[in-house]
């Protein structure tokens, strides 16, 4: 079952900003690591954020899944360099 958002409504701008900064402090509690503050977007908006994050999330599956073979070029090269001289 998906929770529903909560919305709730601050009598400035600079206490929903102060809000959503001090959120950031929330990620390192257990308890409370489901949580998340964002600031009300238009839907074009929040389709643009949701893209983003997609294209975000394709990027880092991306580089997570090409095999890390720079470091061993890197020694393999040295190698190679240090036979020539």
């Amino acid at each position: 079952m998906r929770t529903k958002p909560l919305l709730v409504v601050l009598d400035s701008y600079h206490s929903a900003q102060e809000l959503i900064k001090k959120s950031r402090m929330l990620r390192g509690h257990d308890e409370v690591k489901d949580v998340y503050v964002n600031r009300d977007l238009t839907p074009a908006e929040a389709l643009a954020a949701y893209e983003q994050r997609c294209r975000r999330r394709a990027a880092r599956a991306q580089s997570a899944a090409v095999p890390r073979q720079h470091s061993n070029q890197n020694s393999n090269n040295k190698t190679k360099n240090s036979q020539q001289t």
